[in-house]
């Protein structure tokens, strides 16, 4: 399986064959990895082969069509895999066929289930080096151990002061843009964030 290394996620590592599935998994009603015994025809509507005779002079231009032959119909997105492009169609269509049998909630991908069930679980799987802490994902481990190193990598434009998170800097960009969301019911009065709008008297 490729990965986002890569240049193509087809939605993270999939179980060994012999593995026994998760309790909060719900059964399939047909093979959804893409390994059907069927043989796989040429026409199929959602996707297109798009492999082009190659000369010297065009080689290093279509370099990423060889490696990625197959093109979404909908967006151009190249997959190197028809596997990959099937699930990448999901996208477009809304289809979602993984359920969680605890609450309900579908996903369009095995890999954000498998992400949710630790929700059920309590399962945090990502530990911290420095101080031991865990986490759900790896993302959230990884914003984690900015903490730690004192990484900031999300700079203001206006003014150069850097943030741990996104979220902080776009909070921030309020302060020179004069944005201000939040008004007050009873006044009237706006405010650029929401904590401000509860202390207001």
């Amino acid at each position: 399986m490729e990965t986002e290394a890569d240049g193509e996620d087809c939605g993270g590592p999939e179980p060994a064959r012999n593995s026994h599935p998760h309790p909060f998994l719900e059964p399939e009603s047909e093979d959804q990895n893409g390994d059907s015994s069927e043989p796989e025809t040429d026409d199929i509507a959602d996707w297109k082969e798009t492999r082009e005779p190659q000369s010297a002079l065009n080689s290093l231009k279509h370099d990423s069509r060889r490696k990625k032959p197959f093109s979404c119909s909908e967006c151009g997105k190249r997959f190197g895999r028809k596997y990959c492009l099937n699930r990448h169609m999901m996208t477009h269509t809304g289809e979602k066929p993984f359920n969680c049998s605890e609450c309900r909630k579908i996903f369009g991908h095995k890999a954000d289930l498998k992400r949710h069930i630790r929700i059920h679980t309590g399962e945090k799987p990502f530990s911290c080096s420095v101080c031991n802490k865990s986490f759900i994902q790896k993302g959230d481990l990884q914003k984690h151990m900015r903490t730690h190193t004192g990484e900031k990598p999300f700079s203001c434009s206006v003014c150069k002061k850097s943030f741990i998170q996104k979220g902080d800097l776009q909070k921030h960009m309020k302060t020179h843009t004069g944005e201000k969301l939040f008004s007050c019911l009873v006044c009237k009065k706006s405010f650029t964030q929401s904590r401000n709008l509860r202390t207001s008297p």
